[in-house]
């Protein structure tokens, strides 16, 4: 027997809303990401540790920052709590904001 399903606004609706809630079963905010503008799509990136970023501008979630067509970096530190389950996976979500 063939079983033609039509996926409706209102299933997927009611499908998401039915997920959702497991979507991020746990989460820890990040910290603040630091913006600086770069000289060209040539700049050559400023990372490793011995970086000073303390006086780069501090971009914080849904925060409107930089500028049309403008090279730039954006770095921040993070790490997975240790008491997480390492075999579930894990997203990273950037909730970064208008950026101009």
């Amino acid at each position: 027997m063939y079983h033609k399903q039509r996926w409706t606004l209102e299933k997927i609706k009611q499908c998401l809303e039915l997920i959702s809630s497991l979507v991020y079963v746990r989460q820890r905010p990040l910290p603040s990401f630091r913006y600086r503008e770069l000289d060209g799509p040539l700049a050559p990136p400023l990372i490793g540790s011995d970086v000073d970023d303390s006086e780069w501008l501090e971009v914080n979630p849904t925060d409107y920052w930089g500028f049309w067509m403008t090279d730039f970096m954006l770095r921040t530190t993070f790490s997975v709590p240790d008491e997480w389950d390492k075999s579930m996976p894990i997203a990273l979500y950037l909730p970064l904001g208008e950026s101009g």
